[in-house]
């Protein structure tokens, strides 16, 4: 975020270049770092391995990437619909884990 870049006449930098876009866009409450925590819960809800999160974003702790990993509210309901496909009401399985596998990949 330090590094400076040349803008027609004027040096700035690009905390002051994401700044004014979000001015222009009309985006209020939002941080340069809030971008990280989207990076990281797009790369989970992508199914990328929480590990695999962990090294990519250089955190040392797994906890510490579970904080950046929100799930949307759609992703979390797309996952009970699967589970509603494979149990019937009365706990009896529909069809066999590997058949659920095979339609999610």
């Amino acid at each position: 975020m330090c590094s400076a870049t040349r803008i027609g006449n004027r040096l700035g930098t690009s905390k002051t270049g994401f700044l004014s876009a979000l001015r222009r866009a009309g985006i209020k409450d939002f941080r340069f770092h809030d971008l990280r925590h989207t990076f990281g819960s797009h790369m989970v809800m992508q199914g990328v391995d929480l590990k695999t999160v962990q090294q990519v974003m250089g955190h040392k702790d797994i906890k510490m990437t579970m904080r950046y990993s929100h799930l949307s509210p759609e992703y979390v309901q797309e996952a009970m619909k699967r589970l509603d496909s494979v149990w019937t009401p009365y706990g009896h399985q529909r069809v066999s884990l590997e058949t659920l596998k095979d339609t999610t990949s």
